[in-house]
């Protein structure tokens, strides 16, 4: 049996270490599109991502949010949903079981969409959501949720990198003069 493009994907998000830059573009239909930029580091289900003033990360255990503004790092054991709200590919797979998915090549063969849409009765936080990637090493390129009245497109500004022997200190951040917030 082949498996699909999906799987494949989500089987080497589990088991690489991904880095990429990437935009975030947030969509509304009054109002200009907005666009912020960061950078991701992920491996399973530990991340670091830095955005604007706001770093976060989570090394399997806790979550690590850190506001350059107030100078606040805050230390706490994470709800699932707040994992799939930083995380987009862990949104990904709690998503799954409750949509449709579809795969299909595009641009002579080089990039593969696969689509998402809800099941019906399913409750998802999106009408419709894609996620686009490299055919030949399943590297994400893109990935775009449509709600009711927003769209969020997230696009890796350069080619997403695999890393080797990434040490777990990567996914925790240490800002010892910053104030501490230990909600654990």
């Amino acid at each position: 049996m082949l498996l699909s493009a999906l799987s494949l994907f989500l089987a080497m998000v589990q088991s690489h270490t991904l880095q990429s830059d990437f935009t975030m573009t947030l969509s509304m239909a009054q109002s200009q599109p907005v666009t912020y930029s960061g950078s991701l580091l992920m491996q399973g289900e530990r991340f670091r991502l830095e955005m604007l003033s706001m770093e976060a990360a989570y090394d399997g255990k806790t979550l690590y949010l850190y506001q350059a503004e107030t100078d606040e790092l805050t230390l706490s054991v994470p709800e699932t949903n707040e994992l799939n709200e930083v995380n987009p590919f862990r949104m990904v797979q709690q998503i799954l079981p409750l949509c449709n998915t579809a795969e299909r090549k595009q641009k002579d063969g080089k990039e593969t969409l696969i689509t998402f849409t809800p099941k019906d009765g399913e409750k998802v936080p999106f009408r419709s959501a894609s996620l686009c990637v490299r055919t030949e090493d399943l590297m994400p390129l893109s990935l775009e949720m449509r709600e009711q009245k927003q769209t969020t497109l997230l696009r890796f500004t350069n080619p997403v990198r695999l890393e080797k022997d990434v040490p777990l200190s990567r996914f925790s951040l240490s800002h010892p003069d910053a104030y501490l917030n230990d909600l654990r």
